[in-house]
């Protein structure tokens, strides 16, 4: 049986490693942040907490994700309610996630057709 790949308007994770992400075929240092075909840098806390305006990406343009990846790094880190309930205010889910499942996660799903963002920390080390 032969399985066709969807033709995806947004670009795939190919892989990730300590530091960075391939991307649609290109490797990018730092963190990413998708969406559609928008592929960007951007800062994430390193000690203090997440919040809504580091997600300004998501909540602007003429639509909204359904869902907001959040791949944190190595390992989890507390996601402060506000954030969370800003979001779903606006209809969109978050998924927090150390970033090897994020990544998983954002493949199921831009492979289903869903209208999803993602905000990855890399690793620091080989997984």
């Amino acid at each position: 049986m032969r399985f066709e790949t969807p033709p995806f308007a947004a670009p795939p994770i190919d892989s990730y490693g300590p530091g960075g992400f391939r991307v649609g075929g290109a490797w990018r240092e730092g963190p990413l942040f998708l969406r559609g075909e928008s592929v960007s840098f951007w800062t994430p806390p390193e000690s203090g907490p997440f919040t809504v305006e580091m997600f300004a990406p998501v909540l602007e343009g003429e639509r909204e994700a359904e869902i907001l990846l959040l791949g944190l790094g190595d390992e989890m880190r507390h996601i402060p309610w506000t954030l969370n309930k800003a979001l779903l205010d606006r209809g969109i889910g978050l998924e927090a996630a150390p970033t090897p499942a994020a990544c998983r996660t954002y493949n199921v799903l831009l492979g289903q057709g869903r209208d999803i963002a993602a905000a990855l920390v890399p690793v620091t080390a080989e997984q």
